[in-house]
């Protein structure tokens, strides 16, 4: 029989929300043999799952043997980044690898440390964009703002940014519900570099890193003997690269996607930017830029007239779950006034994305200053390149050009 949702198919990565859509009302819960693992997909059994760590956790490598199962082999970059991950940690050792940079990533703390550097390099980027004329969103906005910022939070200069984003890009290929042998290789080969050249950041900056960023606070957990060992904290120096630029790298030019399909919205962003920040909220629902995250049953969990048991892996499908008609009325519109608006695009639980407060600033501040400055948009959608991989759903190439306001 062929399953509910075919994960290597192609057409997936151009538009997935139809599938998503399909499968959540006619198999909310099924077993898939490509992605060996069940995929729960209605909002209130997502959200359940999510929350539930007496039932479904993350740490792959304590349940299911899975460090014998492991696909990327035991010892590699990939693997020993799975071992030590926050989103593949519960208790009781979460908290103690969250404490080194939660800190730095509240709400307060990153409109305090971060509103500025995040508005002044907006700026500049919108100054270099000019009227009429064809740019990549991605190489002009949507890249160089989060490792600008990213690169800030974590205290060094890099030598070369947009290197740390190829390994990134690389890197998340290991998220695939199904993974083929070219997407191990490029993800574990990614892992390996970046791994390394973190490593050294580690050892050359943490002891003279700046107070207040990650380096610093990570350099005193390891004299104090708060955070066990070196490796931990480059697999958090790891994360924050990946997670704290593929966000913002893929939300930025999915929303201008998405006023594409209702052109109103930017009008009505034009007239009243007050609206923004419920905007960037339903362009982060609308938008969902993971469609996807992990868990792992030790309880027999019972969805519907399925039963999950302990040891079964379970694909949480967000972007379907954001979809929901239960939850959401109209879901497939773009309503920026919506309210309430409890999508779940950064998680939940004690899992729930650390630097989401970064990611929804940095989309607000790009929104602010776009309405601003430009009269209008176009998107050249027939040049929007898409990635080949639904893990992280985003694009490779996303031309527009702009229109400017008058003074």
């Amino acid at each position: 029989m062929k399953e509910p949702l075919d994960f290597a198919d192609p057409t997936l990565y151009q538009n997935p929300v139809p599938a998503f859509n399909k499968m959540r009302e006619e198999h909310p819960v099924f077993w898939s043999d490509s992605a060996g693992s069940w995929v729960v997909s209605r909002h209130a059994d997502v959200v359940m799952v999510l929350n539930n760590l007496e039932d479904a956790q993350a740490s792959l490598f304590k349940i299911n043997d899975y460090a014998e199962q492991c696909p990327f082999g035991k010892g590699t970059a990939i693997s020993r980044g799975i071992e030590n991950a926050l989103v593949t940690t519960d208790l009781p050792d979460h908290p103690r690898l969250r404490r080194h940079t939660a800190p730095l990533l509240t709400r307060r703390s990153v409109e305090r440390d971060y509103a500025e550097t995040v508005e002044q390099t907006v700026i500049a980027l919108l100054e270099g964009i000019e009227e009429d004329t064809r740019f990549d969103v991605l190489d002009s906005i949507s890249v160089p703002l989060p490792l600008a910022v990213v690169t800030k939070l974590i205290g060094f200069d890099a030598e070369d940014p947009l290197q740390l984003n190829h390994w990134a890009v690389d890197l998340t290929r290991s998220l695939e519900p199904h993974l083929d042998s070219d997407s191990l290789e490029a993800s574990d080969k990614a892992a390996t570099a970046l791994e390394d050249y973190l490593q050294r950041v580690l050892r050359d900056h943490a002891s003279t890193a700046p107070a207040g960023t990650v380096l610093q606070r990570l350099y005193q957990g390891m004299e104090e003997g708060t955070l066990l060992s070196e490796q931990e904290a480059v697999v958090r120096l790891i994360e924050l690269v990946a997670a704290g630029t593929e966000t913002t790298t893929t939300i930025i030019p999915a929303a201008f996607e998405a006023m594409t399909q209702f052109p109103q919205v930017w009008k009505e962003l034009q007239a009243d930017p007050s609206l923004i920040p419920a905007a960037a909220e339903e362009f982060l629902r609308f938008a969902t830029p993971s469609p996807f995250t992990g868990r792992v049953a030790v309880k027999d969990i019972s969805l519907g007239e399925h039963v999950i048991r302990p040891g079964d892996s379970i694909q949480l499908a967000i972007l379907a779950a954001n979809r929901d008609p239960r939850v959401f009325s109209d879901p497939d519109v773009l309503d920026i006034h919506r309210t309430p608006n409890p999508h779940i695009t950064f998680g939940g639980g004690i899992h729930a994305c650390l630097g989401q407060h970064l990611a929804r600033l940095e989309l607000i501040t790009v929104l602010k200053h776009a309405v601003s400055r430009w009269e209008s948009f176009e998107v050249a959608t027939e040049q929007v390149v898409r990635r080949d991989r639904i893990g992280v759903w985003g694009y490779s190439r996303f031309p527009m050009t702009v229109q400017m306001r008058a003074a």
